[in-house]
């Protein structure tokens, strides 16, 4: 069971100084290298990237990557309100002005922090390693999937929360949370949440994002079924795929968030629990992360995953280090509807 540090923020652990080389502070140490001895892998890298791919992860698809060359900058965005407002009549006589608009823009920015977490390898582990045990690349698997076990964690926290969606969300209560399949109507919660983002944000959700605790009491939930499969019932429902449930929810794609996590202390007894709760989440994410457009969020990214190797002389061992700096941030709360306690 992996477990995951309980925070992975970091201020960089190496230090340039202006003679080119870098200090590395190690249990209460510093040793100095050259320059040459402190890079970044390539080969390692594209590693990590890889194993990025992982299909329980959903965070990305979600808030996708936008990359910026600064850490922290300011952004514009324009009021919705403007662009949706229209003169009751653009007729234009004979040598009459033209009707004219505004459009107001507004302020925001973002600050990008950097998380890593690194693994000594030692030089002999690596020189007397069997098959199928590769130290470094085992390494990187195991730090690459714990950033990205943190990066979804993050990516929760601020996609499930009502301060988020303060002012679009619901508490579904006993009768409508969607567990109880006999009285509850998750169709009738897809209408309030469409509604909510096609006059707020002037677009339709085109996706719905739960956990797989969520997910297990929808893809056999009769209120869902009975539009495909009219002669299902509460006895005997059938299931439905996730691409027949987010048609129902009349979403394009139904995102189900599988990751898990660890817990307990290190040294405790594994306690797991999802990463994704009790929540479900409609919204608009446009595909491509416009420059100019509506989208709920994105990832606003300086650095993707990168994998580093130095040397550290006092351990006779390689730090494997896996780090990204980025932040995540809903540009858009208006394009989304959350739903908490959706189930019992």
């Amino acid at each position: 069971m992996l477990e995951l540090p309980d925070s992975v923020l970091v201020n960089s652990p190496r230090q340039q100084t202006g003679s080119g080389e870098v200090f590395n502070l190690t249990d209460g140490q510093v040793s100095l290298f050259d320059v040459r001895d402190v890079h970044i892998n390539a080969i390692l890298s594209n590693f990590a990237l890889m194993w990025e791919q992982s299909s329980l992860y959903i965070a990305n698809r979600v808030l996708k990557n936008f990359k910026v060359k600064k850490e922290s900058d300011t952004f514009y965005k324009f009021y919705q309100k403007d662009i949706l407002s229209v003169p009751e009549t653009i007729e234009r006589g004979d040598t009459s002005p033209t009707a004219e608009v505004t459009a107001g823009i507004t302020s925001d920015t973002y600050t990008c922090i950097e998380y890593a977490l690194g693994m000594l390898v030692s030089q002999r582990s690596i020189e007397n390693a069997d098959n199928p045990l590769k130290p470094e690349q085992d390494a990187t698997s195991i730090l690459t999937d714990l950033v990205l076990l943190n990066r979804e964690r993050r990516a929760a926290t601020v996609l499930f929360s009502t301060t988020t969606f303060s002012s679009y969300y619901s508490a579904l209560s006993a009768g409508s949370q969607w567990d109880d399949h006999e009285n509850s109507t998750p169709r009738t919660n897809m209408k309030t949440a469409k509604n909510s983002i096609r006059t707020y944000a002037g677009k339709r959700p085109n996706v719905l994002i739960v956990g797989e605790t969520v997910w297990d009491y929808i893809e056999n939930h009769p209120n869902l079924i009975s539009y495909i499969y009219p002669g299902g019932s509460p006895e005997k429902p059938g299931l439905l795929s996730q691409k027949a449930a987010a048609q129902v929810m009349q979403v394009d794609e139904l995102m189900v968030g599988g990751a898990v996590y660890n817990t307990a202390n290190k040294g405790q007894t594994a306690s797991v629990s999802d990463v994704w709760g009790d929540y479900a989440l409609f919204a608009y994410v446009d595909p491509q992360v416009p420059l100019k457009g509506m989208t709920l969020g994105m990832n606003i990214q300086s650095q993707d995953l990168t994998v580093a190797k130095y040397w550290i002389p006092s351990r006779r061992s390689w730090m494997i280090e896996v780090s990204v700096r980025e932040t995540f941030k809903v540009v858009a709360a208006m394009a989304g509807y959350l739903f908490s306690d959706v189930l019992s």
